[in-house]
């Protein structure tokens, strides 16, 4: 194992012989003083070298997924458009950009789970400068950038037709643009990308229409970086709007205001009331009278109301027989006659096929 060969190894007598005892002595003592050869490692199989180059290779796990892509997932999955997502939790003043502690809370609110600090790692963005939405999501930035660069000034004029075909009201407010009307604008000016995804890109609210005015703002900014955030601003003053004229109409005025207000639909309520009651009154009090007076409202109709036998009887005419039937006196004054024609129209009320009053109305 030191890597000599003694003779007295091969043969002890013949090495006693050449050499004697005492030269024996003295190569057994140099011998035992020698430092054994290092012994050559087993070469490893190829397999056991492949198993080790892997090794060093691998990464963890964590490191090999594309965390940006999980929370473009969530983004279209919940929002069904990252822009849209943008704007509702992640850039909520409309800046255009978000700083870290931010974006870390629009995440949390989106529903990501995963590692925040490994995402903010991989968007390879430094703290200072923030986020911005062609950081997580360049493909739908640069699909916005496409449309807008294709429009040019004709999708203006298209716009202003759009608004003028709906009333003033829309030039003021923006019109209201269907699905199928923004993929009939996208024809136009020939734009070769999908209307569908793009128009969800446009319509921060999810409603499913755009409005004019705030796409108007998106086309005219200059900046690309910009026009979104223009977009989104747009609509959330649109919003702020809607909801503080809302507001107003909702808002309790002054004590006068709510005194006089309440007195109006006090009377008006006591209007409507007596126009319910007092046909049914007229009716009992007229009623009672005629069949008092000739035993039965039949006999009444024959004899008072309708003394010709016809089908109908008009207004005149029941007036003319309730003067024969003794409820109205000869010459009434105009209110009570009023107020029997109000009973006329009350009775016939319901039957449209009827030109006038008939027995079946008198007791249906």
């Amino acid at each position: 194992g030191v890597g000599h060969m003694v003779l007295y190894a091969v043969d002890l007598r013949t090495s006693n012989e050449v050499f004697g005892h005492g030269a024996k002595a003295n190569v057994m003592l140099e011998y035992r003083d020698l430092e054994p050869l290092p012994r050559r490692a087993p070469r490893p199989s190829i397999a056991e070298r492949a198993a080790e180059q892997c090794g060093e290779n691998q990464r963890d796990p964590e490191d090999q997924r594309s965390h940006r892509q999980e929370l473009l997932d969530i983004l279209r999955a919940r929002y069904e458009s990252p822009v849209r997502a943008w704007g509702a939790v992640f850039d909520l003043r409309g800046r255009g950009k978000v700083s870290k502690d931010e974006f870390f809370v629009g995440c949390s609110v989106a529903g990501y789970t995963g590692s925040k600090t490994k995402l903010w790692e991989e968007l390879d963005v430094k703290p200072k400068n923030g986020v911005r939405l062609k950081d997580i999501a360049p493909d739908e930035f640069q699909e916005c950038k496409r449309f807008k660069a294709a429009t040019g000034k004709q999708l203006a004029r298209l716009l202003a037709g759009i608004e003028a075909s709906k009333g003033p009201r829309a030039k003021t407010e923006g019109a209201k643009i269907s699905e199928e009307e923004f993929k009939s604008l996208c024809t136009r000016i020939d734009y070769d990308g999908e209307p569908k995804s793009l128009m969800a890109h446009l319509d921060p609210s999810g409603c499913g229409v755009l409005n004019s005015k705030v796409l108007r703002g998106f086309i005219d900014e200059r900046q690309d970086d910009k026009a979104i955030t223009r977009l989104l601003q747009l609509h959330t003053a649109q919003k702020r709007a809607k909801w503080k004229k809302k507001l107003e109409g909702m808002r309790v005025g002054s004590v006068k205001d709510v005194a006089a207000r309440q007195a109006e639909l006090l009377a008006k309520g006591r209007e409507q009331r007596a126009q319910r009651v007092e046909p049914e009154r007229m009716r009992r009090e007229a009623f009672g009278i005629l069949s008092k007076r000739f035993g039965s409202l039949v006999k009444a109709w024959k004899l008072a109301l309708n003394p010709g036998d016809s089908e109908e009887i008009s207004p005149d005419q029941f007036i003319d027989g309730l003067k024969r039937g003794a409820v109205l006196e000869a010459t009434p004054p105009q209110d009570k006659v009023d107020g029997y024609l109000r009973l006329y129209r009350y009775l016939m009320s319901g039957d449209e096929a009827a030109s006038g009053l008939r027995l079946c109305h008198l007791d249906p």
